[in-house]
């Protein structure tokens, strides 16, 4: 019997130190993979034996979650690498891997790789879906330090896309959340975040301060990949404040840095700042050489081909996902099945209730899966609205990116003309002048092409304050007046009631008025009348109304009038230029005040459009 419990003491404390050797192993195993997390594109090689070791040491000690770190490190190193479609691969399988551990943790940040590689890709609609994801699990384990990367990174996708509003909302919100933590995180990301919004919308001091704030930190830490993204946030800053001395050094330590961490991305981004800096600075043969840099690393880190590899990664993982769970609706068709055997056997008086129920439950799944089929159409149908919207960003863009170059060498040329124009004569002098700034009208019509397909009327932080709406409208009438008198035509100006005063953004009241008053004076015809007529309506809105006397729009046009690059076929009376861009902006500045517009025409009888606040 002692010789029995001796023997049992033995086998115990083996067992204590094999889970203690363990538990040192996982441990150490964690540890390793936080460091690797750390590491940067020059240190690739270590990245990848850092995942071997963690899958192959993980597999010997039976820690299952070694699976997950392995997975997730090889994704990084392949993004690293450029092999977007294996990165996809990887992070996929990260993402169910971490879900059959049930570990959130995991599951977050494999949504989050996922969410960044999908921004990287240009692809904002499947990132946008990711990041959401990734909020929803912060947000149920009530985890500060999740949301407000949730929150950053969701607000980072709204400025990819030109939603300054949205961006500075979710990025705010982030920064409140940040001070409940007393610094215990990182905080970089967010301010250079936030640095990307106010640079966008033209705020570019309080650009300037999140990004030197980073700069400091990055510093101090010596990070190199944080001081590359810094210094060419700074360039970008004091080209568009036109202190390029400042702009210089601080693109050209963009470029060194890239090229320390062996990143052709980092190093593409360097070179289009320059190519930018050199073209404000007029120095068109450099930015051509920048730019052909740039054009020769950029269009080769992405192409169709990875995206459609991607995309067939991503669906032969939502099929498996499928494949699984219908498996495990199988199993439980066949549990409820033998129950209902047994519950048959015990009590056949139920027969009939039970006969009703399963006929109940097969006309429910019919209705579930006939619902389920006519879901997935609708999402198949809305995810390819999306890739087709963006696929018709990404032309202009390419196309507006492929036509300025030939604007650039014809500047360039013609700079080259004139520095030996000592043998041309005064002719050909003429000639010269007439190239170049035909060249530079051109370059000027593909930017505003660009302009206003980023939506440049989104970029105006909304400044609510009360106002008269009687003073806002005469302030922009007397503007007006003297356009209208060369035509000889009257500015009538009515009203009805007394207090006109609005909550309202009185600069977006005033470029609607603008762009209205400029069209109907555009088309109204000589020694006539332009009406403006300021009411107020039931329930505190404000109506105002622009009636002139002009050529009037055929019916079958009024649908598409506030669409962008409308061209109807009424014309200017005066000869002047219209573009078909100034309703569609008006609509879009009417609708970012929670405001209608309409219009009434009848063809040669004059048009009037009504807009309420």
């Amino acid at each position: 019997m002692l010789t029995s419990r001796w023997f049992i003491a033995v086998l115990l404390l083996i067992a204590a130190q094999q889970k203690s050797l363990a538990q040192k192993d996982t441990g150490y195993l964690k540890a390793l993979y936080d460091r690797a997390l750390d590491f940067d594109e020059s240190k690739l090689d270590s990245l990848l034996s850092c995942a071997d070791y963690i899958e192959k040491t993980g597999a010997e000690i039976n820690f299952p979650a070694a699976k997950v770190l392995a997975l997730r490190l090889k994704g990084i190193y392949q993004e690293y690498s450029e092999e977007y479609d294996e990165a996809a691969n990887s992070y996929l399988r990260t993402l169910e891997e971490s879900r059959k551990l049930q570990n959130t943790d995991y599951e977050s940040a494999a949504l989050s790789d996922l969410a960044i590689l999908y921004s990287r890709l240009k692809q904002p609609v499947k990132a946008m879906e990711m990041y959401r994801k990734s909020l929803d699990i912060s947000r149920a384990r009530g985890e500060l330090g999740g949301l407000i990367t949730a929150y950053s990174n969701i607000g980072a996708l709204h400025n990819q896309v030109n939603r300054y509003d949205s961006a500075l909302h979710y990025l705010s919100y982030a920064q409140e959340l940040s001070r409940q933590v007393n610094g215990y995180i990182e905080l970089s990301t967010l301010y250079n975040n936030l640095g990307n919004v106010h640079f966008k919308s033209g705020n570019l001091d309080s650009a300037l301060y999140y990004f030197r704030t980073n700069l400091s930190q990055h510093i101090l830490e010596n990070d190199e990949s944080g001081l590359w993204i810094d210094y060419l946030n700074i360039a970008d800053v004091f080209i568009e404040k036109e202190q390029f001395d400042s702009a210089l050094h601080y693109a050209n330590n963009s470029l060194k840095m890239a090229i320390t961490l062996h990143s052709r991305t980092k190093e593409a981004d360097s070179y289009a700042i320059l190519a930018k800096y050199y073209e404000r600075k007029h120095s068109y043969p450099e930015a051509f050489t920048y730019l052909q840099k740039w054009y020769s690393l950029d269009t080769a880190l992405v192409n169709s081909e990875t995206n459609r590899r991607i995309a067939d990664l991503q669906e032969k993982y939502n099929a498996q996902k499928r494949e699984n769970d219908n498996r495990k609706l199988t199993a439980d068709l066949f549990v409820n099945k033998q129950r209902q055997r047994y519950i048959w056997l015990l009590a056949f008086a139920f027969l009939l209730i039970a006969v009703v129920a399963g006929f109940a439950f097969i006309t429910k799944r019919r209705a579930n899966k006939h619902l389920a089929r006519t879901n997935a159409l609708i999402l198949e149908k809305n995810e390819k609205l999306a890739i087709l919207n963006q696929e018709k960003n990404a032309l202009i863009s390419i196309v507006s990116h492929d036509l300025s170059s030939p604007f650039v060498n014809v500047m360039m040329w013609g700079q080259l003309l004139q520095i030996n124009a000592e043998n041309l004569t005064e002719e050909q002098h003429t000639a010269v002048k007439r190239i170049l700034t035909s060249a530079a009208k051109g370059e000027q019509l593909i930017r505003n092409i660009l302009d206003v397909e980023k939506a440049e009327t989104n970029g105006h932080l909304l400044h609510l304050e009360k106002n008269d709406m009687e003073q806002v409208l005469l302030k922009v009438l007397e503007e007006y007046k003297a356009r209208a008198e060369k035509k000889n035509i009257s500015l009538v100006f009515t009203r009805s009631g007394n207090d006109f005063s609005l909550l309202t953004d009185a600069y977006l009241v005033t470029r609607i008025m603008e762009n209205l008053l400029s069209n109907a004076i555009k088309f109204s015809n000589p020694d006539t009348s332009v009406k403006i007529h300021l009411e107020k309506t039931e329930n505190d809105r404000v109506r105002i109304t622009v009636e002139d006397e002009g050529v009037g729009i055929p019916e079958e046009e009024l649908p598409y009038l506030f669409t962008k690059y409308s061209r109807i076929s009424s014309t200017p009376t005066g000869g002047e230029h219209s573009t078909g861009l100034g309703l569609s902006i008006v609509k879009r500045l009417v609708e970012e005040l929670n405001g209608t517009i309409s219009c009434t025409s009848k063809e040669g009888a004059g048009t009037a459009f009504h807009v309420t606040l």
